[in-house]
């Protein structure tokens, strides 16, 4: 049984990836993909990136390159809202 149930673990990944897209989950039992990158290909779970420290030009970089320009345009509306709200 895996404990897993949901989510992007390995385990939970690997069993969904087998059942659904084969062709991937062979990929990672072969080890020439993670379940990971695998999971993304086949929209079972969705980008994750970390943002560390206050430097804005180093935050706006890894936004830049993680995200598509329509998620940051509603992402800088939202924080535009927000600016008397505190």
């Amino acid at each position: 049984m895996i404990e897993d149930q949901r989510g992007t673990g390995r385990a939970y990944l690997l069993s969904r990836l087998r059942a659904e897209r084969p062709d991937l989950g062979r990929k990672v039992d072969l080890g020439e993909m993670s379940a990971y990158r695998a999971g993304l290909e086949a929209g079972m779970c969705v980008p994750r990136f970390t943002l560390a420290g206050h430097d804005p030009e180093v935050l706006a970089k890894a936004i830049r390159r993680n995200l598509p320009p329509e998620v940051i345009r509603a992402v800088v509306a939202l924080l535009d809202d927000e600016k008397g709200a505190a």
